[in-house]
């Protein structure tokens, strides 16, 4: 992300070291969820991707059509916020 919004410059000056992208697979086996906007301007939602990809199981990735970086849950009349709460409610039961 560094480099996409600051470019050469935002890579030299933001170290990679630790990255989502690297850690996230060391995660399971605890169950991960990521949510993420289509129309995010913020971090774009291949970032999102990515990170799901690298991820093992068990993994969820709720991808919010026309979702933002800050309205992703609010969208569609809160469709995702009960989406995410039958998640919670899976995982935790």
């Amino acid at each position: 992300m560094a480099r996409i919004v600051g470019g050469d410059l935002g890579a030299d000056l933001v170290s990679d070291d630790h990255s989502a992208r690297d850690f996230v697979g060391k995660l399971s086996p605890v169950s991960l969820m990521i949510v993420h906007g289509e129309n995010d301007n913020v971090v774009p939602v291949g970032q999102g991707e990515i990170l799901f990809k690298n991820a093992k199981g068990p993994k969820t990735f709720f991808k919010v059509e026309k979702g933002g970086h800050n309205n992703a849950l609010a969208m569609n009349d809160g469709a995702y916020q009960k989406k995410v709460l039958a998640w919670f409610d899976k995982v935790l039961n």
